[in-house]
């Protein structure tokens, strides 16, 4: 929707509305390709875990606990991340009631 319209922001008067609906668009965006990136994350620790429970190899296990500990630091980005975008939101629903 975003992508489709943005020739209209341009018509928008408020300078700091525009930044803020670009501003908080962007970290949007970004949050649900952090949450992509997650799954496919998860997908493969998954596929992963399964191969080292079955072949009972060490290599897989050492494999699965790498993936273990890269989806624990993910999360922590994830968080932070989510924490950025909904300050974001915050701000850009305040300033369009300010608007409005």
């Amino acid at each position: 929707m975003f992508n489709s319209n943005a020739s209209l922001i341009g018509h928008i008067n408020d300078n700091e509305l525009r930044k803020q609906l670009v501003k908080t668009y962007t970290l949007a965006k970004g949050l649900i390709d952090t949450y992509s990136m997650n799954n496919e994350l998860v997908l493969k620790y998954e596929q992963w875990n399964f191969m080292a429970r079955t072949s009972q190899d060490p290599t897989h296990t050492l494999f699965v606990q790498i993936l273990h500990d890269q989806l624990i630091n993910y999360a922590l980005a994830i968080k932070d991340s989510h924490q950025i975008t909904q300050i974001a939101v915050d701000s850009l629903l305040k300033k369009l009631k300010e608007h409005l």
